[in-house]
């Protein structure tokens, strides 16, 4: 999904994708995951080395710039005429965020050594 829509030569929907994956990360994602790598290293025997945060740190303050320059490059890009088609943008976002439900409730459902199927997210 990745490849067919992120890089997808159709303007409305690679820019679609681009908007979504964008404002996802910034909505939370990089604060998740610095909670959990801080909790994993609070539970790390004394001595043993940490998890270093810089890189994840420095990701979640580059996310949050994103997030607001996607919103300017949107703007511009309706002004500009580069968005031809409305409905594949928004089909675009909805299935770049639904690539990346599909992604990690699979990564979930492994590290709970449970089967997941995919199936499981059209049916909602």
């Amino acid at each position: 999904a990745l490849y067919r829509i992120y890089g997808s030569e159709d303007l409305s929907t690679a820019l679609g994708a681009s908007f979504a994956i964008e404002h996802w990360a910034n909505a939370g994602f990089w604060d998740q995951l610095i909670e959990g790598f801080e909790l994993l290293n609070a539970k790390r025997p004394a001595g043993a080395k940490r998890y270093p945060m810089g890189f994840w740190r420095f990701h979640q303050a580059l996310e949050a710039q994103h997030a607001a320059h996607t919103m300017d490059e949107l703007e511009e890009a309706i002004e500009d005429g580069l968005i031809s088609d409305e409905v594949r943008f928004r089909q675009a976002a909805h299935e770049m965020l639904d690539a990346c439900s599909i992604f990690w409730e699979g990564l979930e459902a492994s590290r709970q050594g449970r089967p997941y199927s995919v199936t499981t997210l059209k049916a909602r």
